[in-house]
């Protein structure tokens, strides 16, 4: 069967297209480093590199997520050394107050001084993280858990948060205490609870008492107060111990997730990185083998009728 020169041709300008697509091609994958840029080049590979990638983005979002955490947590446990350096404080003033040979002024100023602490602890209780979430909000919310209101009855300190303490999982943990535990739920001399803004405030109206049996009951009041002062340091004591266990913990599953990413990342570029070494090789074959079909089309160009008669 005869071939047209025509024909012959057409052959060796679709094989130079082919030629220089596949050299465009090559050299596209050396700049950027990829064998797969595209589904095309390699659906398995392809397809496997994106489930690589979205376990990646998984445990980086695990690992933004682990580092609000230990940020919350690391206020937390700061703002729970302080309650327990204003607990401290006031222990010291209650048992102060117990001279005998204070008189009115004293036991004045001593009131003031507790009342200034226990509006501190109220703060503290009420400190945010640096997103605005509240650090002892428990399951959450109001964004300020902790009221000081004067009516309707009982006054005091109410918890307006979300009793309960969320769970660790396993790359993640809490960014919030549960504050009706720590300082809500003291243990009261006699059995029950009360709360520790309501000590501080139990003592403070003791010693502004006036009344003929004021000396009598404030001894009481004393003894009882700092006795549930104690109680009340236990339980702040008991959760910054808790905090501590979690920072801890926050460096362990930092370590994990790390390790996971390293992982992925691994796998992600045997699927789609381009071997350089080879990539080069490749590229110097498909380059010598354009030249080949440049001097084989030049030699099909001038080939006709004439070349045979002249």
């Amino acid at each position: 069967m005869r071939v047209s020169t025509a024909n012959s041709f057409d052959n060796t300008v679709s094989s130079l297209a082919r030629r220089q697509a596949d050299l465009s091609a090559q050299q596209e994958r050396l700049s950027t480093g990829k064998r797969v840029l595209r589904a095309s080049d390699d659906p398995v590979a392809a397809t496997l590199a994106e489930a690589a990638q979205n376990r990646l983005s998984r445990v980086q979002g695990d690992l933004r997520s682990l580092e609000a955490s230990r940020a919350s947590l690391a206020l937390a446990e700061s703002g729970l050394a302080e309650s327990g350096e204003l607990i401290q404080k006031a222990r010291d003033l209650m048992i102060s107050a117990g001279n005998a040979t204070f008189g009115p002024s004293e036991r004045e100023d001593v009131a003031r001084q507790l009342s200034g602490l226990r509006e501190q602890m109220i703060a503290v209780a009420n400190r945010q993280d640096n997103a605005g979430r509240t650090l002892y909000g428990g399951l959450g919310g109001s964004s300020r858990p902790f009221m000081d209101v004067y009516s309707p009855l009982p006054a005091g300190v109410q918890f307006y948060g979300q009793r309960g303490q969320q769970a660790a999982g396993d790359t993640s943990l809490p960014q919030t205490l549960d504050g009706d535990a720590i300082w809500m739920r003291i243990p009261a001399v006699g059995g029950g609870t009360t709360n520790i803004f309501q000590v501080l405030q139990n003592t403070v109206d003791a010693l502004r008492d006036t009344t003929p049996t004021a000396a009598t009951n404030l001894s009481l009041v004393l003894d009882r107060s700092i006795t549930e002062l104690d109680a009340g340091q236990d339980r702040v004591l008991l959760a910054r111990g808790y905090s501590g266990e979690m920072l801890n913990r926050a460096d362990s599953l930092e370590s994990l997730l790390d390790t996971r990413t390293v992982a992925h990342e691994r796998e992600k570029s045997r699927l789609e990185d381009l071997d350089m070494i080879k990539g080069i090789s490749e590229f110097q074959n498909q380059q010598v083998g354009l030249e080949a079909a440049l001097k084989s089309y030049a030699q099909v160009q001038r080939l006709s009728l004439f070349e045979f008669v002249r």
